[in-house]
């Protein structure tokens, strides 16, 4: 899964969305090993 950070998705409240295996987020921070493995329960 590919990590894109900008700054309109996801939208205020979330951290992060998974959308068809892009993971979007606004956080500059990486992303950790048990939010990348919570996403790719969600793809599944």
């Amino acid at each position: 899964m590919k990590v894109i950070q900008n700054k309109f998705i996801p939208f205020k409240g979330y951290k992060y969305i998974n959308i068809f295996g892009l993971i979007f987020t606004r956080d500059k921070s990486k992303i950790t090993d048990i939010e990348y493995n919570h996403e790719k329960i969600h793809l599944k």
